[in-house]
């Protein structure tokens, strides 16, 4: 559910950055490491846009609450209530988390 209350339009993604800052064995990983750009980031799905862009209809493929990776050099960094997002287009998305149930 978005909490945010805010809406990503047409082929726009809207994404909270899940930032991992301990390894799993505990140790800190510099934040220069996790916030840089060239490396692929993870992400929460907040908003998704309905799809449409000049005229025609794209299938988003996504849901608020997914788990999706993107390059960290693309999107627009967006900050609201202290929490920081990027806007994304749906092409900017390299894939999506999945589990099996």
């Amino acid at each position: 559910m978005n909490y945010y209350k805010m809406k990503a339009f047409g082929v726009s993604v809207l994404v909270k950055p899940v930032y991992k800052t301990k390894t799993d064995g505990g140790l800190e990983i510099p934040e220069s490491e996790y916030k840089n750009p060239a490396n692929v980031h993870k992400g929460t799905v907040i908003s998704v846009g309905d799809g449409n862009y000049l005229n025609n209809k794209l299938e988003m493929n996504l849901e608020e609450g997914d788990t999706v990776f993107y390059r960290g050099s693309v999107g627009i960094p967006y900050k609201f209530e202290e929490d920081g997002f990027k806007i994304l287009q749906i092409t900017d998305v390299l894939a999506k988390e999945v589990t099996n149930e």
